[in-house]
């Protein structure tokens, strides 16, 4: 997990500085909701940097799926879940409880690095039986 905590710890500078640039600079003065509009874009760009960061059994320590492309569908559709979560978290953070935007990214992105993790530590990666352990 620790490996993995690191890579989303650079998926996290990835996605808070598109955050911020697509916020205060693209969206500002354009929407009513320019944190949420700019998190549909800076989360699956994170997402696919993590995805490239991830793809290698440096992280897991496991192979991938043998099949790259049903292992990319399933990494795709648990990435979809976790935009979920960002703007859930983001949207309840800051329109009912009135934090700030980058501070709220913080909590969404820990709930989406939770959510990540396991789901593709269960899902993406095929884990090999160690001595004495069930496959």
């Amino acid at each position: 997990m620790f490996r993995y905590a690191l890579v989303t710890l650079v998926c996290f500078a990835v996605d808070t500085a598109l955050l911020y640039v697509f916020t205060n600079y693209v969206f500002a003065g354009h929407v009513s909701d320019p944190e949420k509009l700019a998190k549909l874009i800076s989360n699956p760009l994170s997402g696919l940097v993590n995805y490239m960061l991830c793809s290698t059994p440096m992280v897991f320590g496991r192979q991938q799926t043998k099949n790259e492309g049903v292992g990319f569908l399933i990494f795709t559709v648990i990435g979809i879940g976790t935009l979920g979560i960002n703007i859930l978290c983001l949207w309840l953070l800051v329109d009912y409880l009135h934090i700030y935007y980058l501070i709220a990214n913080i909590f969404a992105y820990t709930a989406g690095f939770l959510w990540n993790f396991f789901m593709r530590r269960r899902l993406v990666f095929m884990s090999r039986p160690r001595k004495g352990q069930r496959s």
